[in-house]
């Protein structure tokens, strides 16, 4: 059964019962009736371990499988007793398609492509320089791309057309992203400023001037009220989006800030340096809540987890880091590209995550398992950045 790209599977409750050794018995049913399979498990097992044992049936290696027991989604390292499993529960196995991937590069094209089969379904050719940011509307409906000519340009992502132009930067435009409603867009220069634009009239409703040198990326809180930016001065500022004024600047980096984020309820955010590190930040206070260091080299991006429990970080040492935002400890390192990494980021549930290198590919990769899933392969030139979401069909 399909439901928005997610097949469900239900476990049916069996009759109560265990066996001489203390197992229990799982079945696995079809909403058709059809048994998928009869398991024995010791109720030490791990959900990890349960998920493990299940026949592929034709899941593609790509979909991600998820038990849940009752409305919770249940954890891979968890017992079956200790979430309180017992012989004959009911679960259901969640199979998730994957998401889709969006990249852009020097070539001066940004391109859609599926996570499933790594084939390019759309390129988005206009630009006239080089494509340095691609995002994803909320609604999946549309692209924004921004580009070393000036511009941000709005595609429809089933026609491949450009809808909006905004103009009015007076340099390169090196990021831009949706507000989380999808109403406007904000952009960042080497013009040393940010802008907030509306996405129906096309028109420049705010800048925030106050950086010294280039602003490397701007993001929006989850709420709009504030604006988030990072620079080559060194240092990052929190801005009033209704007024422009800002709020606070964030000067603990020693070198170049290349990328800002907020967490997915704006209680935190996250910094990336030249100086080979990542900070953590409170959104209220401006306070450093934590440092992340490790990498050999420049970090040119952070992004968080949409629990915010985990980070992940790229730099020019050619390898991305996976780290507890809890801890500061380094978890995993995704390696495999053959360059610099200059962008890394999540998929909207967190499971996936996707690399964008100056090797001319991007990689998809299971964050659970390290494997990588695709490395997409087109672009004529590196690339500069790159994301994952789920399209409207």
């Amino acid at each position: 059964v399909q439901v928005a790209g997610v097949a469900i599977i239900p476990f049916r409750r069996v009759s109560d019962f265990r066996t001489a050794t203390g197992r229990m018995r799982v079945s696995v049913y079809a909403l058709s009736g059809v048994e998928v399979a009869a398991l024995e498990v010791e109720p030490t097992s791990t959900v990890g371990e349960l998920i493990a044992r299940l026949p592929g049936g034709g899941i593609h290696a790509s979909k991600r499988r998820r038990l849940l027991y009752g409305q919770s989604e249940l954890t891979g390292a968890s017992t079956l007793t200790e979430i309180g499993v017992a012989d004959g529960s009911s679960l259901t196995l969640v199979v998730t398609a994957p998401p889709h991937a969006l990249t852009c590069g020097w070539d001066g094209t940004a391109r859609l492509w599926s996570c499933e089969s790594g084939e390019c379904l759309r390129t988005f050719e206009g630009h006239k320089g080089a494509v340095s940011s691609v995002a994803l509307s909320p609604d999946g409906a549309s692209v924004l791309t921004a580009s070393d000519d000036a511009a941000a340009k709005l595609w429809n992502i089933q026609s491949g057309e450009c809808t909006t132009t905004f103009e009015g930067h007076n340099g390169r435009v090196t990021s831009a992203v949706f507000s989380r409603d999808g109403s406007s867009v904000l952009t960042a220069s080497d013009d040393c400023t940010a802008r907030l634009w509306s996405v129906a009239s096309g028109e420049c409703r705010r800048s925030f001037c106050g950086h010294q040198d280039t602003v490397c990326s701007a993001a929006l809180s989850p709420g709009g009220s504030l604006v988030l930016t990072a620079s080559w001065d060194c240092s990052a500022k929190l801005w009033f989006a209704e007024t422009g004024c800002p709020k606070m600047t964030l000067e603990q980096h020693e070198d170049p800030v290349t990328s800002a984020e907020f967490s997915s309820d704006g209680s935190c955010f996250v910094t990336a340096s030249w100086d080979s590190t990542a900070n953590l930040w409170s959104t209220e206070t401006g306070e450093c809540r934590r440092t992340f260091e490790g990498h050999k080299n420049p970090v040119c991006s952070a992004a968080l987890s949409p629990d915010a429990t985990s980070l992940l970080t790229a730099s020019m040492d050619g390898t991305a880091r996976l780290w507890s935002t809890l801890s500061g400890t380094c978890l995993k390192t995704l390696e495999g590209h053959e360059g610099r990494i200059l962008w890394v980021s999540f998929s909207p549930d967190g499971a996936w995550a996707v690399t964008a290198s100056d090797d001319c590919t991007a990689k998809v990769w299971n964050i659970e398992s390290e494997e990588t899933l695709q490395t997409l392969k087109g672009h004529k030139q590196g690339l500069t950045k790159a994301v994952l979401g789920w399209i409207s069909q």
